[in-house]
């Protein structure tokens, strides 16, 4: 028993030591002069996008290269950038590598002034939105989107998955999506009191919002 101890003891450092250098912290804070609404762009990611108070776009967000000789240079080159127009503040993600995405991954917290219209636009993952009262539209390729909404800020939700399963709670009763050659589901509502419009897009995946 004590060598199995030892033993696992061993097998738990060398993976510790593995992942050391490895591991990015991506924390970025960029501020909202005039501009009314952010435009959020990621290639692969889990995220939680945010509603907050104030002015400030914050990224906590934490890149994991699996072991790999190249790791010190991805992870050197990944990184956040803004893009200030009029209207718009623009946050991209940079440096993703082209080849060899499979090694890599990014989990994080995006938070928004909750307010702001807010669009957001990911490749392949999962996206969690919550406390947002502007406008929102989302467009992801593959993967799941869960949104909390609140109802007194909401006009519309347009949901639409085009391959997979959409749904819509707390509208008085389950709202499920109705199908498109068999394939594909949507939603539409607009019975609310508010005046934001959600619009959720999903090529590949599933969509459920929650109204509160």
């Amino acid at each position: 028993m004590r060598h199995l101890v030892l033993i696992l003891g061993f097998l738990v450092a060398l993976s510790q030591a593995a992942v050391g250098g490895e591991v990015r912290e991506l924390n970025r804070s960029f501020t909202l002069e005039s501009q009314s609404s952010i435009r959020l762009d990621m290639p692969v990611a889990e995220v939680n996008v945010v509603g907050s108070s104030g002015r400030t776009v914050e990224t906590e967000f934490t890149a994991t290269c699996k072991r790999d000789q190249d790791c010190d240079e991805v992870l050197r080159h990944l990184d956040f950038e803004s893009h200030g127009s009029q209207n718009t503040l623009r946050v991209d993600l940079v440096g993703y590598p082209k080849w060899g995405k499979g090694r890599l991954e990014l989990e994080g917290v995006v938070r928004v002034p909750k307010s702001v219209d807010v669009e957001i636009e990911l490749g392949v993952g999962e996206l969690d939105i919550k406390g947002l009262e502007g406008d929102v539209r989302v467009e992801l390729g593959v993967g799941e989107i869960n949104a909390w909404i609140e109802r007194a800020k909401t006009r519309s939700v347009t949901l639409d998955a085009g391959v997979g399963e959409v749904e819509l709670y707390g509208t008085d009763r389950r709202v499920a999506g109705r199908r498109s050659m068999l394939v594909g589901s949507e939603v539409y509502w607009d019975e609310g009191p508010g005046k934001a419009r959600v619009f959720l897009e999903v090529g590949v995946g599933e969509i459920s919002v929650w109204m509160e």
